[in-house]
Formats: C-alpha cells, structure tokens, sequence
C-alpha cells in the first residue's frame, strides 16, 4: 500500500507539475471551452476512502483521500499544502488508475497559489459526450462547479476526514 501511495504522489506531483508548464495565469481566460459546460468523463466518485499523508519537498505536505468503486474505478483527491500551511494545489484524479495511461480518466488540478486551474479528460471514447482536451479557467471559476465535482466541496471534504 506504501508503494500505491508513493505512486500516486508522484502521479498527481507530475500531473500538478505538468499543468504548471502548460497553464499559465495570463494563459487561463478566455478559455475556448467554459469550466461550466465541463462534461466529465469519469464522473465524480463518492465513497469511504481512506487518508495517506505523505511530507513533499520544501517542507510542503500532501494529503490524498483514496476511494474505490465498482470494477476499478478510483477517486484520488490531493491537497497539497505549502511550508507555510497554505493550501497550494487541489488534485481530483479519477478513473480506472492504470500507469501506462491507456484506460478513461479525469483530472482536475487547481493550483491557488499560480491563480491557474484546468480540467481534462483522457482517453475518451469515439462519440463520447465528454469534453476534448483541456479547460483553463481560474481557481475562483472551478471551485463551485458540479460538473467538476464540486472542488470546494471536496476540500473540505478531505480536511474533515483527514486533517488538514
């Protein structure tokens, strides 16, 4: 379960990493596809989970609740705190996890402290009503939206099951 844990950390530190690159504040409005009309292709996983708190470079920390549901289907929720107890990032990863990138998954990654968030679908099925590609907008967007999850939500959602 450790290596799972560590896997999933570096997981979410690289997609967080990766969208960093790829979302800059000037870069994030207008975005050609509103957050609103978002259409998720894994939709949002709700269930008992369990909590791993991992240290992370530079004194920050993460914090990621684990669900599972039905044939493989997994929610990753990751809050990622500053040395200074900040929030700086919220991760929700979900579908069927599998390291070679292949199977339907949605991610959403809101970094408060670059003021950027995006959401996208992969591997989506041919006919797919799911949004294509990647939606920019800004953390203060995404926060409310139900078809994102509901990331407020889910913050606190984290917090009050695992600390935070």
């Amino acid at each position: 379960m450790k290596t799972l844990s560590t896997a999933l950390l570096l997981l979410a530190l690289g997609s967080a990493r990766g969208a960093a690159q790829r979302v800059a504040p000037e870069d994030a409005a207008p975005s050609p596809t509103p957050a609103a009309r978002f259409v998720a292709l894994v939709p949002p996983l709700e269930a008992e989970g369990h909590c791993v708190t991992l240290p992370a470079p530079m004194g920050q920390r993460v914090t990621i609740l684990q669900m599972e549901g039905a044939n493989g289907l997994r929610r990753n929720l990751m809050l990622r705190y500053g040395a200074d107890g900040e929030l700086r990032a919220y991760t929700d990863a979900r579908g069927i996890v599998r390291t070679d990138g292949t199977a339907p998954r949605t991610t959403v990654l809101l970094d408060f402290h670059g003021r950027s968030g995006a959401a996208t679908n992969e591997q989506a099925p041919p006919g797919s009503a799911a949004t294509r590609g990647m939606v920019l907008a800004r953390p203060e967007e995404m926060l409310d939206l139900a078809s994102l999850g509901t990331p407020r939500r889910m913050i606190e959602m984290v917090k009050a099951r695992c600390g935070g």
